[in-house]
């Protein structure tokens, strides 16, 4: 990747940020780590979906086969006629065999190949009774995706570089369906009352017509809660800001303190959802499992080589932020880099909407301005 866009993706300029080859490999250690972190813990909510599914289908299961009725392609195509018992728990049985098989092996392809089929497959039954659950695309994708992340534990530092790159790979391609989201509630914001005008989400009351298109799916009375309903502004204010953020998720994925706003994001949008009837539960598990930054909370373990010093001097565009190791190698920041770098040193929570694109180019243009004055 050449230098601009690849400082276009970590918000960094190459004038001014100099990572150290030790820099790089404790960020690549700690990445790795927490991938892994967040890969087991995938493989252990595996089993509680699995459960979930089997309570379902037994439900489901006694209903009349006349009322079966596919509604996606897919069961069309495979599963015309509803699932035998056997069948059914025999998969379930299978996909519990390849979840402990992938705790144990996770760099075997063909477990968790198997595994990914297998989710789909059992979740079929469910499709065939009118509930198209969307909300388990997370869930999926990350599944999938897992076919290619050949993730283990990494003991040196060397190790966690060779696989780090396959965990950016990973992370980017969940992140990027929020980015979707983000982009196509901009574009509904700019575009369709150009196109089509009328109810929109940002109308007074599009809290209320959500919730009673959504509901219509359950057989429970309309409660909206008081507050969302009266307060109109809130609904549109917190479209405008969901899509704001959603639409530079992706950058998360090279930005690491930008995960510390994409994530409690993701989790309030999911969970606002749920107050008009959108039940996005098993989306906000997965997003807090795959999407944590466990690395936030690792220490400084070993192999990773520890910080002996920090230095900062200067002051607006010419100050100066130094971070030394104990081997020797340091790490320079400048101008705006130093002041962000030392802010995430201090606390990354208050250095997280640092990150988000467009800031590190307006203040440094703002603190060479003031230079100059």
């Amino acid at each position: 990747m050449t230098r601009r866009p690849f400082s276009a993706l970590t918000g960094e300029s190459f004038a001014a940020v100099e990572w150290s080859q030790t820099g790089r490999k404790n960020h690549a250690y700690r990445r790795s780590v927490a991938a892994y972190y967040a890969d087991r813990a995938l493989l252990l909510f595996t089993f509680i979906w699995l459960f979930i599914r089997v309570d379902n289908y037994a439900t489901i299961s006694s209903r009349p086969d006349v009322l079966y009725q596919p509604t996606t392609w897919l069961a069309h195509l495979i599963l015309p006629n509803p699932m035998p018992e056997a069948v059914f728990y025999g998969l379930v049985a299978l996909g519990a065999l390849c979840v402990l098989v992938c705790l144990f092996k996770a760099q075997l392809i063909l477990a968790r190949t198997a595994l990914a089929l297998i989710l789909v497959f059992v979740i079929l039954p469910e499709f065939g009774y009118g509930k198209v659950d969307h909300i388990n695309h997370l869930f999926f994708l990350a599944h999938v995706y897992a076919i290619f992340l050949p993730i283990e534990f990494p003991q040196t530092l060397d190790k966690a570089v060779l696989q780090v790159q396959a965990i950016n790979w990973y992370q980017l391609g969940l992140l990027s369906t929020y980015t979707m989201v983000g982009l196509w509630k901009i574009a509904e914001l700019t575009i369709r009352d150009v196109i089509k005008p009328g109810m929109t989400w940002l109308h007074p009351d599009a809290l209320v017509v959500t919730s009673i298109t959504a509901m219509r799916n359950y057989d429970l009375p309309l409660t909206i809660p008081a507050y969302l309903e009266t307060v109109k502004w809130l609904f549109p204010i917190g479209y405008v800001l969901i899509a704001l953020i959603f639409s530079v998720s992706f950058l998360a994925t090279y930005r690491r303190p930008l995960m510390l706003i994409i994530l409690p994001s993701i989790l309030v949008f999911h969970l606002l959802n749920m107050t008009h009837y959108v039940l996005f539960i098993s989306t906000c598990f997965v997003a807090s499992i795959v999407f944590f930054p466990y690395d936030l909370f690792l220490g400084d373990r070993s192999p990773v080589v520890p910080i002996q010093a920090v230095h900062f001097e200067g002051r607006r565009d010419q100050a100066r932020y130094e971070r030394q190791y104990a081997n020797g190698d340091r790490d320079i920041f400048r101008g705006f880099y130093a002041y962000r770098e030392r802010l995430k040193d201090v606390s990354i929570w208050l250095a997280a909407p640092l990150y988000y694109p467009g800031v590190a180019w307006s203040v440094s243009r703002i603190l060479s301005i003031a230079r100059a004055k």
